[in-house]
């Protein structure tokens, strides 16, 4: 691979992991959640100026959650990032780009099983497996593809979620049969 295209996969992996975090911050406040301390701040930021106030909080929570997505990725072991040359966010954005069992299986081309499996057992930038992607894009070749590989299917996310979880939340029922042939 080119390092143009290994740049550009990574700027499409930065992008989506841009979304997914606002997205996160959505989701927060869609349920009702507030930190009392954020809003108090985004309301000092908007000069009292309450129309303001929002778009000064959601600056503040995407701050917030990249913060401690960095701070979690810098304590955690340097094989969560790279891994026998491969970068677990670039095989993020392959998922996240509907990949093929075909680039699945040239990406990994020339790693030995064992270490497909560690690699394909670590989580990305949002605390999310590669099944976990796999299974909410409903990428069930994909989610098959890594299964056989040896993904882990009882992993729990940053939010304790596991693939089936997603999938059962999701009414996804060929991924619910999938995952349940291998959590058993």
């Amino acid at each position: 691979m080119s390092a143009f295209d290994r740049f550009k996969k990574l700027n499409v992996a930065h992008r989506k992991s841009d979304e997914a975090v606002y997205s996160i911050v959505a989701q927060e406040m869609e349920d009702g959640v507030r930190h009392n301390g954020r809003w108090l701040k985004a309301l000092e930021q908007a000069e009292g100026n309450k129309e303001k106030q929002v778009a000064e909080y959601i600056k503040l929570s995407v701050e917030s959650l990249r913060d401690e997505i960095s701070s979690h990725s810098n304590s955690a072991s340097p094989n969560n990032s790279i891994f026998n040359g491969r970068d677990i966010e670039e095989l993020v954005a392959m998922l996240n780009s509907n990949a093929t069992v075909v680039s699945l299986e040239d990406y990994f081309y020339g790693m030995h099983s064992q270490d497909i499996k560690s690699f394909i057992n670590l989580y990305d930038g949002h605390n999310n497996y590669p099944i976990h992607i796999s299974v909410k894009k409903s990428q069930m070749t994909s989610a098959q593809w890594l299964l056989e590989a040896g993904a882990n299917p009882i992993l729990k996310n940053y939010w304790g979620y596991t693939a089936l979880d997603i999938a059962e939340h999701n009414n996804d029922k060929d991924a619910i049969s999938l995952l349940q042939r291998y959590s058993a």
